[in-house]
């Protein structure tokens, strides 16, 4: 029981010993440092406990914490020397290099700008007085933005525009980092600066004039114009295409962006081609197509070669040249004939302005003879089309005015790897 009585005795003496209640207080001080993010006040406490009690890597780990807590807290509200500072300190103490800290302190000792940009009405803005004025009551000739981005340090800054035809115009505005602050003066004026496009290519713009009650020619394809209040029909016309028109209101808020003006729209054309079909086996033919485009049409063509071949034929051969029979003619290669007929009507379907699409079906035959010294023909039909004897076709059309162009891959009797060929046309729009 004494001895139980001793021990507990030289507990209490330990724990509440100046040297005991000394680190306590350390630890205290310092943890309360680190809530106020006081940094190298937590550091001195921090020393001072380590004489005391030896180290501890939890607390200096807070303590490094702390330092980059900050660190990133200067880098948000781009004060880039106390940033450096800090970081400074934080190496110090612990002797540890921080990559990703100093890339955002390059970054942020990097120009800060950003840009201005004025747009509105284009000849007040240019005969005025446009100067930017900083903080600091620096002035700076503002002509430049005039509809056209200039570079300026970050901060708020005040633009007067003087004119001796306008009241004194004065706005505040903001710079801010790598972005476009634009400012749009609504200038009292009777007239507005606007642009009309048109998508397409060599379409001239004709403006009606409602002075002289005439249409004047603008341009091709684009026309900045400078036009009163008020309302204007615009025309847009192509060759080979029909006019297409475009009312127009101009007011206060026109010229911000571009009037898209409708396109012309192509004109229906009969067209009539000459053509040219070869296919591997060999084979080739010649014929005519005829028809009518719009955004829909049609089209009817006949492709021949050697339509008299057939006559007279003695019988039908295989693809080896044997007779039904089993017998084997002495064939000549110099007597071999050909003979192709196709007779197709399809449709046809606007892509764009210029380029078709067409389909294609009807009749299709192909025959091969091979003849004899006798003067004796034999149909041979691995190469010869008798059953279904049509043709099916898919191509394009491009119309050049007045020239037209056609490319088809056509397929008879689904034989697409045997008989297939490639017909290629030339011809006039009318």
């Amino acid at each position: 029981m004494k001895i139980l009585k001793a021990l507990l005795l030289v507990l209490i003496v330990i724990t509440f010993s100046p040297l005991t209640i000394a680190q306590d207080r350390f630890k205290k001080e310092l943890l309360d440092c680190l809530s106020n993010q006081n940094c190298n006040q937590a550091e001195l406490y921090y020393n001072a406990y380590e004489i005391n009690h030896g180290k501890n890597l939890e607390l200096k780990r807070q303590i490094g914490n702390c330092y980059i807590e900050k660190v990133y807290q200067y880098l948000n509200d781009d004060i880039c020397d106390s940033a450096q500072f800090v970081y400074n300190e934080y190496k110090r103490f612990t002797g540890k290099a921080d990559k990703t800290l100093e890339f955002k302190m390059v970054e942020c000792n990097k120009p800060k700008t950003g840009y201005l940009k004025i747009g509105g009405n284009i000849d007040i803005l240019s005969k005025s007085l446009i100067t930017i004025i900083n903080d600091e009551e620096n002035e700076i000739d503002g002509k430049s933005c005039i509809w056209e981005k200039q570079e300026l340090p970050i901060g708020d800054y005040l633009v007067r525009i003087e004119n001796d035809s306008i009241i004194p115009i004065n706005k505040e505005l903001t710079i801010i980092k790598g972005e476009i602050t634009r400012l749009w003066v609504d200038v009292e004026s009777n007239y507005a600066i606007v642009t009309f496009v048109v998508n397409s290519k060599n379409a001239e713009i004709l403006f009606h004039n409602p002075k002289n009650d005439e249409w004047e020619n603008m341009g091709n394809e684009k026309w900045d114009a400078r036009l009163e209040f008020g309302s204007y029909e615009i025309k847009c016309q192509k060759r080979g295409f029909k006019d297409s028109f475009t009312h127009v209101d101009i007011n206060k808020s026109s010229g911000r962006e571009p009037y898209e003006l409708n396109a012309p729209i192509p004109k229906g054309k009969f067209f009539i081609t000459v053509n040219f079909a070869y296919s591997v086996i060999p084979q080739e033919s010649y014929g005519f197509s005829l028809g009518y485009v719009n955004r829909f049409g049609g089209f009817f063509s006949f492709m021949g070669y050697g339509l008299n071949n057939g006559a007279g034929i003695t019988a039908n051969c295989d693809a080896k040249g044997f007779l039904k029979d089993g017998t084997l003619p002495n064939y000549i290669e110099e007597k071999t004939k050909r003979s192709r007929l196709s007779v197709m009507a399809g449709g046809i379907m606007r892509i764009s302005e210029s380029l078709y699409g067409r389909i294609g079906v009807g009749y299709g035959e192909r025959n091969l003879y091979w003849g004899t010294e006798e003067g004796s023909y034999y149909r041979n039909l691995g190469y010869s089309v008798v059953k279904n004897r049509f043709d099916i076709s898919g191509g394009l059309q491009l119309h050049i005015n007045p020239v037209v162009f056609s490319l088809d891959y056509v397929v008879t009797g689904f034989k697409f790897s045997q008989f297939s060929e490639i017909k290629f046309g030339i011809g006039i729009a009318l």
